[in-house]
């Protein structure tokens, strides 16, 4: 699996990393159990920096696409929605959990679907079009 998704990198470095970020761990002699699909980097990660630049390129890009293109069909998916009244400052962890529960199993479906696809190096394919979804929950700052 290494060589078809990170083929530069080196496996058992791979797999040091993944446990120790906690996304794998060790269950038996060279037995591994997946414990999350996600990894978010940690504030103080260099990765972390990247993450946020290449999140803010890719969502500005998507605004920017779907302004150029008055064709409805041809604008990318964009939406947002929130409470038109706000809601209570009690509620908002019970809003964030059903957000990261329905979010994270939508993100999985999504991602299901996409690693069935045939890889573009495997059909020798010049094109590849880097494409993905991001959803993102935000609280509006009171100064």
């Amino acid at each position: 699996m290494c060589a078809r998704y990170a083929p530069a990198a080196n496996p058992k470095q791979l797999l040091s990393e993944l446990i120790r970020i906690s996304a794998v761990k060790e269950t038996d002699d060279n037995w591994f159990k997946v414990l999350t699909r996600t990894y978010l980097p940690k504030f103080d990660d260099p990765a972390s920096l990247e993450h946020l630049g290449q999140s803010i390129e890719n969502f500005a890009n998507t605004i920017d696409h779907n302004r150029a293109h008055n064709d409805p069909e041809s604008k990318l998916f964009e939406r947002v929605v929130e409470a038109d009244d706000g809601i209570r400052p009690e509620d908002l962890p019970r809003f964030k959990q059903f957000v990261r529960d329905r979010a994270q199993l939508l993100l999985e479906e999504i991602d299901n679907w996409l690693s069935q696809l045939d890889t573009p190096k495997e059909n020798n394919d010049k094109a590849v079009v880097n494409t993905g979804l991001g959803i993102y929950h935000y609280v509006e700052k009171k100064d």
